[in-house]
């Protein structure tokens, strides 16, 4: 079997998580990575311990093959920073690592946005909500707030309001939509599009894409707290290559693209935490690697 295989290392329990983050990874490789004859990529998940239920339901049916391997179980090996396979032998399993270790090293990662406010109670969530919205450059070939969602107690529960919008809506109009489902056991989740420069496939040619943004308000006893660890706005970016892109060769205009890029990230960012009256705010990404390093090794790159 020709394919790409990703390998997630984990130290602790598996968690249905990995299964969702290991997904994104799988689509990503399988448009950008794969190359023709090859079979499509598989997903390794190799976790300290596992739970059979976990894996039972997060795992089964998904489009992408992934396999879960936990404690001594399983027919992979890890000793002394080598991955061994059952029917290849070391030297194959080394030179297998090897590209291994180039798509993983290559991996982008989710990019967040995380914003903590001084009340975030009932009502006067809305006020915030709308101010981080406000500050939002909304793409220009699709403005607006795109979808709606109303999440009750948890991400395991069934939504109680799903809306879509052609066209979007402003967001002044979103809130609204949402004004009369606030409880502080809610989330709410709302779509957007900013346009960023993205290559082809050859990486030299570039264009303004509308780029997906979604932006997750949670109260204050949505999934037992969840606000403390991700704030009571968080804002997914998608994956980071947009704004790092170290599989693009550095030319003038591609330094050009990803500065634009960068700097509408930063500027957001900025506004998003001054004009709203956010307390704390967080970029971050769920790479092991300091996203703030990595992006500032990228900036000083095309500087």
């Amino acid at each position: 079997m020709r394919c790409l295989i990703i390998i997630d290392l984990k130290v602790g329990k598996f968690s249905y998580s990995d299964a969702g983050q290991m997904h994104l990874y799988l689509n990503y490789a399988r448009e950008h990575w794969m190359k023709p004859g090859e079979n499509p990529p598989v997903g390794l998940i190799l976790c300290a311990e596992r739970g059979a239920a976990e894996a039972h339901y997060a795992l089964d049916n998904l489009p992408n093959k992934t396999r879960l391997l936990g404690g001594q179980q399983g027919s992979c090996r890890v000793q002394s920073g080598r991955v061994a396979f059952p029917g290849h032998s070391i030297h194959h399993g080394r030179a297998l690592q090897s590209r291994l270790d180039f798509s993983l090293t290559l991996m982008p990662d989710p990019l967040y946005l995380s914003l903590w406010f001084p009340d975030f109670s009932g009502p006067a969530m809305l006020p915030y909500a709308l101010a981080v919205l406000q500050q939002f450059p909304f793409s220009v070939q699709r403005p607006g707030i795109t979808y709606a969602s109303v999440q009750p107690v948890s991400w395991n529960e069934a939504s109680v309001l799903e809306r879509r919008f052609s066209p979007g809506i402003s967001p002044e109009e979103a809130v609204i939509v949402a004004a009369d489902l606030i409880h502080d056991d809610y989330a709410y989740v709302f779509d957007a599009y900013w346009d960023l420069w993205t290559p082809d496939e050859t990486g030299h040619q570039w264009r303004l894409i509308p780029s997906p943004v979604k932006f997750i308000l949670q109260g204050e006893e949505f999934d037992d707290g969840a606000h403390h660890e991700t704030g009571h706005i968080e804002i997914d970016f998608g994956l980071d290559s947009l704004f790092v892109q170290e599989n693009v060769e550095l030319t003038e205009e591609t330094q050009a693209k990803i500065r634009d890029n960068l700097a509408k990230l930063v500027e957001f960012t900025k506004k998003a935490e001054i004009n709203t009256r956010a307390t704390s705010r967080r970029l971050w990404s769920e790479s092991e690697d300091s996203l703030p390093q990595k992006l500032i090794a990228r900036l000083q790159k095309v500087q």
